[in-house]
């Protein structure tokens, strides 16, 4: 495991079965990109009162061979490597748009929608331009209409393509948050470089025990920068 020093891989029968488990749910995953079962749940978001809705949420679930969801942490670590899972966002933003394009041409109201993204996905050749043309040429969508997530760990070791997409996809009128923002040291360093339009506190921070003062002053001088 390492040229220096005394470091050592053992490698289990668990270990092996844990792996293969993996590369089948890997497969899995594929599977539903190609054959678009990709299923999309929308988490509403509310403001003030539980009738103020102000937008949702686009989570996608992938149901395994065994019955199960898998979860959606698991889900977006997977995709984070890339290789044949590299599509998953832009499949699931294909489904989402045509959902809401289909529910805006019937006169509907629309609420911007977010949808979680990674850094691979984003980095990945003509992101801009394939997000551009699922949401406005196919869907006859705005970008405003459509929120971009990025989870703030994607930012520790930020690339120049990746930096270049955000900056993009902001220029072009979408809409970039930092979301579990404060759940790692990079958030500030974040916002600094990055114009991003919005950020979403990890949640651990609000909870019904939070009465420290000091605490919501930083978090509000936080939300004003």
């Amino acid at each position: 495991k390492g040229l220096m020093g005394n470091h050592y891989a053992i490698y289990t029968d668990d270990l092996q079965d844990e792996r293969f488990t993996e590369e089948e749910i890997i497969e899995e995953i594929y599977s539903a990109i190609s054959n678009r079962t990709i299923e999309i749940c929308y988490l509403p978001r509310i403001c003030g009162n539980k009738e103020n809705i102000v937008g949702c949420k686009a989570i996608p679930r992938v149901q395994l061979k065994d019955g199960q969801y898998l979860e959606s942490d698991r889900l977006y670590r997977l995709i984070e490597r890339g290789g044949k899972l590299d599509k998953f966002a832009f499949v699931t933003l294909s489904s989402v748009c045509c959902s809401i394009g289909a529910w805006k041409k019937k006169g509907n109201k629309i609420f911007p929608v977010s949808i979680e993204m990674t850094a691979s996905e984003l980095s990945s050749q003509n992101a801009v331009d394939i997000i551009d043309n699922i949401v406005v040429n196919k869907n006859n969508l705005e970008p405003e209409d459509i929120i971009i997530e990025i989870q703030e760990r994607y930012f520790a070791e930020i690339t120049t393509i990746f930096e270049m997409t955000i900056e993009k996809l902001v220029k072009r009128g979408y809409k970039v948050v930092i979301s579990r923002f404060g759940s790692d040291h990079t958030a500030l360093h974040s916002i600094r470089r990055i114009p991003v339009t919005g950020i979403k506190f990890h949640g651990e921070y609000f909870n019904e025990n939070m009465t420290n003062e000091k605490e919501k002053i930083i978090l509000g001088k936080i939300v004003e920068m």
